[in-house]
């Protein structure tokens, strides 16, 4: 399900007009910047949108050789930007110009990481496109940020979210009659998860195909929106 949800393009990105617009015009005019920073909540596109500018910027078979990504969480220390990082950083790219790394959940790294990666910026940014997630920016290093283009991504609202929820119903081969039915408290389910779509792709996904099963489930949860 997430999966047949994850955007391909920029204009399936749910949301974030400030970011889908300026990548349009790095998109066709070929030219990107140095570093992006995506800051916002958990499920509301930030790893796809890296993964669509890697897309575009590399191509298909530049994106299966150039695209570096990592979960900054999991590798949180010194090490892995000094030997890992910088490696990827500092050799040359398969094909084309430049490679992409993604760092996601970088405001996980601990501030001695944070800071040899300001370094690996600053010196590879001619060969890499760096782009980092965070959930909060503030613990991001001033340093970084102010190399990176920043965007704060923003909870789905529930009018755009009804219909990428739809639309993915529609893909995974959801009745009709059930497509129609649950979209009626679509508006409802993201309230219910404030605005994070990859939770209510879950949600639906583990749902009974009956007509009725969304709308017996957001009860289930004590929902107090209004439809």
């Amino acid at each position: 399900w997430n999966a047949v949800g994850r955007p391909a393009e920029i204009h399936e990105i749910v949301g974030q007009k400030d970011f889908t617009d300026d990548a349009k015009g790095w998109i066709e005019n070929s030219s990107y910047p140095e570093a992006l920073l995506f800051v916002g909540p958990s499920g509301i596109g930030k790893t796809s949108a890296a993964r669509v500018i890697g897309m575009k910027m590399l191509g298909e078979h530049g994106y299966d050789t150039d695209f570096y990504e990592c979960n900054a969480s999991d590798d949180r220390g010194i090490d892995f930007v000094r030997v890992f990082l910088k490696q990827a950083a500092t050799t040359a790219p398969y094909q084309g110009d430049r490679k992409v790394i993604l760092l996601d959940e970088a405001d996980g790294l601990t501030p001695a990481a944070q800071d040899a990666v300001r370094q690996i910026i600053e010196n590879n940014t001619g060969n890499c496109l760096f782009i980092f997630t965070a959930n909060e920016g503030s613990k991001i290093r001033p340093a970084i940020k102010s190399r990176c283009v920043v965007y704060q991504f923003k909870p789905i609202n529930p009018d755009e979210g009804s219909e990428h929820l739809f639309n993915v119903c529609k893909k995974v081969g959801v009745p009709n009659s059930i497509c129609v039915s649950w979209s009626k408290d679509f508006p409802r389910l993201i309230r219910s998860m404030n605005g994070d779509l990859r939770a209510c792709v879950n949600m639906l996904e583990a749902l009974s195909p009956y007509e009725d099963s969304l709308h017996k489930k957001i009860g289930d949860m004590g929902d107090i929106s209004k439809a």
